[in-house]
């Protein structure tokens, strides 16, 4: 999608193994094209128990971001995420 700045949105997936139960493990993304300013991102998390699984999103910048995934248990789990350019 095009906006007014003629950047596009980027969307992706990653897969985060957390380290232990109940430890917040960080995964890390890095944008294909930089944006010229901070987007803003949105996550998504895939899981069964969603009552269970704490995600954010942490450190934004034009080239990437990490996501800070925390579970009761150490399960590999897929976050998507899309980030948007923001216009003022």
């Amino acid at each position: 999608m095009l906006n007014s700045s003629l950047e596009y949105f980027q969307s992706g997936f990653v897969s985060i193994t957390p380290t232990a139960a109940n430890v917040t493990t960080d995964g890390e993304v890095t944008f294909k094209i930089p944006f010229s300013a901070a987007p803003s991102v949105q996550l998504t998390v895939v899981t069964s128990t969603p009552h269970q699984v704490g995600v954010s999103v942490h450190g934004v910048t034009k080239t990437g971001f990490i996501i800070k995934l925390n579970r009761p248990d150490t399960y590999a789990t897929y976050v998507h995420w899309i980030a948007i350019p923001v216009t003022q």
